[in-house]
C-alpha cells in the first residue's frame, strides 16, 4: 500500500547529501511538492499518481540543483556564508590531496613509473615544440617580411639574365628587387696572410632595401653601390678587427681584386633561410648581368632574385602580369616552351614550401617534418597517459572498498570522479618538474641532431608556458578520465562483498587493447627507421655512373690556370695519387650549363645537362664507355667538333643503338659528332630522376680539379697533393672537400629524420616498457597465492615465467600484426619522395617484431623470474 510520508522521505534523501541545497531551501520544496500533491488529488487524482506526477514536475535533483545554482552563492552572501561555502570546498580539495599523496606513497612503484612516463612524454613535447617553434619562425624577423616575395621557377629557382631590371623596369608594384648569389667561399688576404671566408655572398645596391638588416656603421643609401664594396657582419668584423673600426679597410680577394669594408651590420639570425657572413658589390660581368633589361629566357645566372613589394600591391594579381609578360617573350622564342614558368614565392613560406626545388639558396626544411614530430610527440605523451590508465584500472580492485565505502557513506559519483581526476592531476603536475628538467638537460644532445640552435626560455615565451600548464590540465584529463568514470561506477554492496578482489578483472580487455596500441606505436616507429637505414645505405652505395670513392675535389684558382699541365703532371709523379684530371665534379648537381631540348615526338621538352672536362676525366672518374671513344689529345678537333653522350641522352636525341658519328646541335654546340656514350650518369640526388647528359672537352683548367687517391694510401695522398699545391700557389691555403662526402651531404635532411627517429622510437619503446613493467608487477602480485599452490604442486621455474610472459607477449605479437601494415603504408609514402628506392621486404619486419618482442620478454621476465623464484610458503601465507 503507498505510503506518502515514506515516498517523501526518499525523496528528500536524494536531495539532503547533496550541499547546493540549505536546510531551509530543501524545507521549502518539500513544502511546495506536498502542495502539488494535494492540488492533484483534490482533483482526482490517487495519491501515488498524484506524488508521481508532482515530483516529475519539480525535476530530478540534478536538474533542480542546475537551477539552484543560479541563486545559491546570492542566498549564501545574504547569509553570510560565502566563506563557509569556501572553505567547506577548500576542505574537500585538501582531502583529495591528501588521499593523493597517501596512494602514491604507498605504490612508489606506481608513481614512479606514472611519473617519469610523464615526464618524458613532456619533455619531448617540450623539445618538439621548440623546435616547431624556431622553423615557424623564418625569416618573420624582417619588419616588411610580408612584402618580400621571391620569384622563381621549378625545379630549380635561379634567376634569368636580364630578368631583374626587366620586372623593376615593367612593375611599378615592385619597389624594390635584388639579385642574390648563393653563399659560397672566398680567399681573403690583409697584411699578408690568406684565409678562406665562408658563406660570402654577392648582391647589388637593393639588398638592403629588400633585407633591411639593421647597420651598425655605414651609409645604407651607399653600401654596394659601387664596385669593390663589402659589408661584415658583426661577428666577421670583430673577428677581423676586434674593436677598431672597420670601415676603409680593405681585403684583397681571390688574390686578383680589392675589396674595401663600407658598413657594418648585424648577423643574421639562425631563423633566416640563408645565412651570410659577409656582402659583397657586383662587380664587372654581374652587373653587366644585373642591370640589362633585355631578358634571355634560356640562360640562367645562377643567382636568385627577390622584390619588396609595394603597401597596396596584391602579389597574385602582379604574379599574372609578370606571367603575362613571360608568355608575351617566350612567343618569339617557338624553340623554348611557351608556357610562363614564374611564380611568386612569399618570403615567409621559402623555409618550409620549397621541397619541389633543387639547387636552393640553402637547405630548406619541410613542413611535412613538423607534422609528423608533433604527432610523434604527442603519441609518446598518449603512450604515457595510457600507462596511467591501465596500472589505475589493474590496481581497481586495492580501491574498490575505499569506493564502496564512501558511496555507503554519501559520497556521489561526481565527487569520486573528482578525486580520481584530482590524483591524476596531480601526477601531471609532478611530472613537470622532472620534465623540464629532462628538457634542459637533453637540449644540447638534440639540438645537433636537430641542426637547430634550439633554446627553452620558458618563463619568457608565454605562448610555450601557456601550452606547458594547458598541456598539464589535458593530460590529467585524459589519463584520469577512464579510471576515474571506471572506478566511480562500482557498486558499493559488489565491492564490500568477500568478492571485492574479483573487479581488478574489470576493464581487461580495454587494458590489453591499450598494450596493443601502446607497441603498435613504437613498432612503427621503429620499423620506419629501419626502412630509412636500408634507404640511406642504399642511395650512398648505388653506383651513380662513376666511382666516388677516394676523389679528392679542390677549386683552381686563377694563378694555377696557366701552369696547370705542369701541376697535374707533379700530381701524376706522387706515389699516393692514381689519376688526376680537372673538371665539373659529377653527383652534387654542378654543371657547365643546362638546358631544356625540345622534343621530336611532340612530347614536352626534356632537360639536358653539360659537364665539361679535360681528357682524363672518364679515366679520373670510372666513367665506362659503352661505345666509341673518349676525348683524345692527338685530335685537336674533339673540344670544338665532338660530343660525349649518356645512354639517357642518346635515346632521347632518337639516335640507332651505336651512335658514334651522328651529329647533334644543342646550347652553343652546332652540328658536332657523337664520338662516344657512356654508362647513365646521377648528376643529382636520388631523390631526382636521371636527367640526360652531355659531356664536352675543355681542354687544361676547369674551375674544379678531380684527384684519385690510391686505396690505403689516402693520408699520404692528401699530404702529397698539399706538398705540391703550396708549391704552385703558395699564398693559397689548400682546401679540399672529398666527393663521397659531398655527394652524402645531399641527403642530410634523411639522416637528421634518421636519427631523429632512431630517438623517438627509442623513446616510445622505453615509455611502453615501463607500462609493460607495472602490469607484469601488478599480475605477479595479483597470482601470488596461485603461483605459490603451483610451486608446492612441482611447477618449475620455466613453466612458471612461461604462465606469466605468453599474455604480454600475446599482445606485443597482436601489436606487430597491427603495425606491419601501418608501417608500410606510412614508409611506401615516404619512399615516393626518392626516385630511386628499396623495395619493403618482410626481413624488416621480421627485425623490427624481434627486436619489440625480445624488449618485451626482457621488461615482463624480471618480474616473472622474481616472483617464480619465490618462496612458496610465503606466497601460500600471502593475504
Amino acid at each position: 500500500m503507498f505510503n506518502l510520508e515514506k515516498a517523501l522521505a526518499s525523496w528528500r534523501r536524494q536531495f539532503k547529501h547533496r550541499r547546493a541545497f540549505l536546510a531551509e531551501d530543501l524545507d521549502e520544496l518539500e513544502r511546495h511538492l506536498r502542495d502539488h500533491i494535494a492540488d492533484l488529488v483534490a482533483e482526482g487524482l490517487e495519491e501515488k499518481a498524484a506524488f508521481r506526477q508532482a515530483a516529475r514536475a519539480l525535476g530530478a535533483s540534478w536538474e533542480a540543483e542546475a537551477e539552484y545554482r543560479k541563486v545559491y552563492w546570492g542566498k549564501l552572501s545574504r547569509k553570510h556564508r560565502r566563506l563557509d561555502e569556501f572553505l567547506w570546498r577548500l576542505v574537500m580539495r585538501k582531502n583529495y590531496l591528501k588521499i593523493a599523496l597517501r596512494n602514491l606513497r604507498r605504490q612508489k612503484t606506481y608513481a614512479f613509473i606514472n611519473v617519469f612516463g610523464l615526464a618524458v612524454g613532456l619533455a619531448t613535447c617540450l623539445l618538439i615544440g621548440a623546435f616547431i617553434r624556431h622553423e615557424a619562425s623564418f625569416d618573420r624577423f624582417h619588419p616588411t617580411a610580408d612584402r618580400v616575395y621571391r620569384v622563381y621557377k621549378t625545379p630549380q629557382p635561379t634567376s634569368m639574365l636580364g630578368l631583374t631590371q626587366a620586372l623593376e623596369d615593367r612593375f611599378p608594384e615592385i619597389e624594390h628587387a635584388t639579385l642574390v648569389s648563393r653563399p659560397w667561399q672566398q680567399l681573403l688576404a690583409r697584411e699578408g696572410e690568406s684565409f678562406f671566408l665562408e658563406d660570402v655572398v654577392y648582391a647589388d645596391s637593393q639588398f638592403l632595401d629588400v633585407f633591411p638588416f639593421p647597420l651598425l656603421r655605414g651609409n645604407p643609401r651607399e653600401v654596394l653601390a659601387g664596385p669593390g664594396q663589402m659589408v661584415l657582419t658583426r661577428s666577421t668584423a670583430h673577428r677581423f678587427f676586434g674593436d677598431e673600426d672597420p670601415i676603409g679597410k680593405t681585403f684583397m680577394v681571390e688574390n686578383r681584386e680589392e675589396y674595401t669594408v663600407v658598413g657594418v651590420m648585424e648577423d643574421v639570425p639562425s631563423n633566416a633561410h640563408f645565412r651570410f657572413t659577409a656582402l659583397f658589390s657586383l662587380d664587372g660581368r654581374a652587373r653587366q648581368q644585373r642591370y640589362n633589361s633585355a631578358v634571355q629566357w634560356n640562360r640562367f645566372v645562377g643567382s636568385y632574385l627577390y622584390v619588396l613589394l609595394d603597401e597596396h600591391t596584391r602579389p597574385e594579381a602582379l604574379e599574372t602580369k609578370i606571367r603575362a609578360f613571360e608568355a608575351e617573350e617566350r612567343k618569339a622564342l617557338p624553340a623554348l616552351s611557351q608556357e610562363p614558368q614564374l611564380r611568386l614565392q612569399p618570403l615567409t613560406s621559402i623555409h618550409l614550401h620549397a621541397t619541389d626545388l633543387t639547387q636552393d639558396i640553402a637547405p630548406q626544411s619541410d613542413t611535412r617534418y613538423l607534422y609528423l614530430f608533433s604527432a610523434i610527440g604527442l603519441l609518446i605523451l598518449l603512450i604515457a597517459c595510457v600507462n596511467y590508465m591501465n596500472l589505475a584500472t589493474a590496481r581497481s580492485a586495492e580501491r574498490a572498498k575505499e569506493v564502496g565505502v564512501r558511496k555507503v557513506i554519501g559520497a556521489y559519483r561526481s565527487q569520486l570522479i573528482n578525486q580520481f581526476l584530482s590524483e591524476s592531476m596531480l601526477l601531471a603536475l609532478l611530472a613537470v618538474p622532472l620534465a623540464l628538467a629532462l628538457a634542459y638537460v637533453a637540449l644540447p644532445l638534440i639540438a645537433p641532431l636537430m641542426e637547430r640552435p634550439l633554446s627553452l626560455h620558458l618563463f619568457e615565451d608565454g605562448l610555450l608556458l601557456a601550452a606547458l600548464g594547458g598541456g598539464v590540465v589535458l593530460i590529467g584529463l585524459l589519463a584520469g578520465s577512464y579510471p576515474a568514470l571506471f572506478l566511480s561506477r562500482f557498486h558499493p554492496v559488489r565491492v564490500l562483498s568477500s568478492h571485492g578482489r574479483s573487479m581488478g578483472r574489470g576493464g581487461l580487455m580495454l587494458r590489453r587493447l591499450l598494450v596493443i596500441f601502446q607497441f603498435t606505436v613504437a613498432m612503427v616507429l621503429f620499423v620506419a627507421t629501419a626502412v630509412m637505414i636500408f634507404q640511406l645505405d642504399y642511395i650512398q652505395n648505388k653506383r651513380l655512373g662513376f666511382d666516388q670513392e677516394h676523389v679528392v675535389s679542390f677549386s683552381i684558382p686563377g694563378a694555377l690556370k696557366e701552369s696547370y699541365e705542369t701541376f697535374k703532371q707533379e700530381l701524376l709523379r706522387q706515389p699516393a695519387v692514381a689519376e688526376a684530371t680537372s673538371g665539373a665534379p659529377p653527383g652534387i648537381g654542378w654543371a657547365t650549363a643546362w638546358t631544356d631540348m625540345p622534343a621530336d615526338d611532340g612530347e614536352e621538352e626534356w632537360p639536358l645537362t653539360l659537364i665539361e672536362g679535360d681528357y682524363s676525366y672518364l679515366e679520373t672518374l670510372g666513367i665506362k664507355l659503352v661505345a666509341g671513344r673518349a676525348f683524345e689529345p692527338e685530335r685537336s678537333t674533339d673540344a670544338e667538333e665532338a660530343i660525349i653522350l649518356s645512354e639517357a641522352a642518346a635515346r632521347r636525341f632518337n639516335l640507332p643503338e651505336d651512335p658514334t658519328g651522328q651529329r647533334v646541335s644543342f646550347m652553343w654546340f652546332d652540328d658536332v659528332e657523337v664520338i662516344g656514350v657512356v654508362e647513365d650518369i646521377h648528376n643529382t640526388s636520388l631523390h631526382e630522376a636521371l636527367v640526360p647528359m652531355a659531356i664536352g672537352l675543355r681542354a687544361g683548367a676547369n674551375p674544379r680539379m678531380l684527384v684519385r687517391l690510391r686505396a690505403g694510401m689516402m693520408q699520404d695522398g692528401l699530404a702529397d697533393v698539399a706538398s705540391v699545391w703550396q708549391h704552385f700557389v703558395p699564398d693559397r691555403p689548400f682546401q679540399f672537400k672529398f666527393l663521397n662526402d659531398q655527394i652524402g651531404a645531399q641527403y642530410q635532411a634523411e639522416q637528421k629524420l634518421m636519427r631523429l627517429f632512431t630517438l623517438f622510437s627509442g623513446l616510445a619503446i622505453f615509455v611502453a616498457c615501463l607500462g609493460l613493467f607495472g602490469l607484469a608487477s601488478f599480475t605477479a602480485e595479483a597470482r601470488t597465492k596461485e603461483i605459490g599452490i603451483r610451486k608446492a604442486l612441482g611447477a618449475s621455474v620455466s613453466s612458471i615465467i612461461t604462465l606469466l610472459s605468453t599474455t604480454f607477449i600475446k599482445l606485443v605479437l597482436v601489436a606487430f600484426v597491427v603495425a606491419a601494415p601501418l608501417a608500410y603504408f606510412a614508409m611506401q609514402q615516404w619512399l615516393q619522395d626518392f626516385v630511386y628506392r628499396i623495395e619493403i621486404s618482410w626481413p624488416i619486419f621480421l627485425m623490427a617484431g624481434l627486436a619489440a618482442l625480445g624488449i618485451a620478454l626482457l621488461t615482463v621476465s624480471y618480474q616473472a623470474v622474481r616472483a617464480a623464484l619465490a618462496n612458496p610458503v610465503k606466497a601460500l601465507r600471502y593475504e
